[in-house]
């Protein structure tokens, strides 16, 4: 494991008068060229969080060690647009060496493909450039950590993939750090290599981004990173599970599972089922399309709708017959 350049111990604070906290004592920690992505629903802390280890906000217990250089991402303020393109990149550069400034410029315009824009106003640019001269002021003074707070949002889908590889090229290029808030499941997946879920101000869970999606910690985090099915089962410790939907022996356990938990969920992701004449016969009531496949919305009598996904298009009303794919399902924490 590289060395550490950003390190939270017991982080707290709370802004409202009834003494609620927006951050319960938070801890963790960033290496050298690790990306990190801080995930959870709105109004958990995350942007707060991002303000206090930037320096801009200042917490009321904990420690934050700052062991290298940190930048932050922003975006445009009003005043920017009147600013060239030039001008923006330059102002957080402060080395006192107008050439050495100069030409760190023109690197990052090479580097984000702004050729021949230096001169025009902020405000001519495109929503695409405007994004690119943002990256590149906030990574023109080299920090080795960049924070930075829904990047790639409000950007078309095109778009966002072609500047997100520009960004992550760049930075994996310069062993960077990466700490960035996001809501986009699928950037979380593929573009961080550790994920920290904030809930009410906690980090309930955090590792590899594999394994919050494989064995969450409970079934919040669980529909967090998609849809899924959570069906409840008295528990003794063992594989067997009695479900509303059958009986089932399942070898995939969650280690956040308590020892003496007296209830499961049996988790069943929208993908995790196999069609089998034997399976459970179900009605087709909605159905999705998402582009690499369908989602269904079956029912048939029971508590919860289930949600199924397949590559193959069937119609409304049509009956299927599935099962659990018990190679896949897993039990986790009620």
């Amino acid at each position: 494991m590289k060395e550490i350049l950003l390190e939270v111990k017991g982080l707290s604070k709370t802004f409202d008068t009834k003494g609620i906290p927006a951050l319960r004592d938070i801890s963790f920690s960033i290496h050298r060229g690790q990306r990190v992505s801080l995930l959870g629903p709105s109004g958990t802390g995350k942007s707060t969080l991002l303000s206090i280890l930037a320096g801009e906000k200042e917490a009321d217990s904990g420690e934050v060690e700052r062991k290298a250089s940190i930048g932050l991402l922003k975006g445009l303020d009003p005043k920017d647009y009147s600013l060239t393109l030039r001008e923006y990149i330059k102002a957080d550069l402060k080395t006192g060496d107008e050439l050495e400034d100069e030409n760190r410029m023109r690197e990052m315009i090479e580097f984000f493909n702004l050729f021949y824009k230096e001169d025009n106003l902020m405000c001519e640019l495109s929503l695409g450039q405007q994004r690119r001269a943002c990256f590149a002021r906030a990574l023109a003074p080299r920090p080795q950590v960049i924070l930075m707070d829904e990047p790639f949002s409000n950007l078309d889908d095109y778009l966002k993939r072609e500047i997100r590889e520009e960004i992550f090229t760049y930075l994996d290029g310069m062993d960077v750090a990466t700490l960035f808030v996001t809501h986009d499941l699928a950037e979380a997946l593929s573009f961080s290599d550790y994920c920290l879920f904030l809930d009410d101000g906690n980090v309930k869970q955090e590792g590899k981004p594999e394994e919050l999606y494989d064995f969450p910690r409970d079934g919040h985090v669980a529909r967090f990173f998609g849809p899924c099915n959570l069906y409840s089962s008295p528990w003794d410790g063992s594989g067997k599970v009695k479900t509303e939907i059958g009986e089932f022996e399942i070898s995939r356990k969650s280690s956040w599972i308590k020892e003496g938990a007296a209830h499961v969920y049996m988790m069943v992701r929208a993908n995790e089922w196999i069609e089998d004449k034997n399976g459970i016969k179900l009605e087709i009531k909605k159905k999705a399309f998402h582009g690499e496949c369908y989602e269904y919305t079956l029912e048939q009598g029971f508590k919860n709708s289930i949600i199924y996904r397949s590559a193959v298009s069937y119609i409304i009303g049509q009956q299927l017959t599935i099962l659990p794919d018990l190679s896949k399902v897993r039990l986790i924490p009620v």
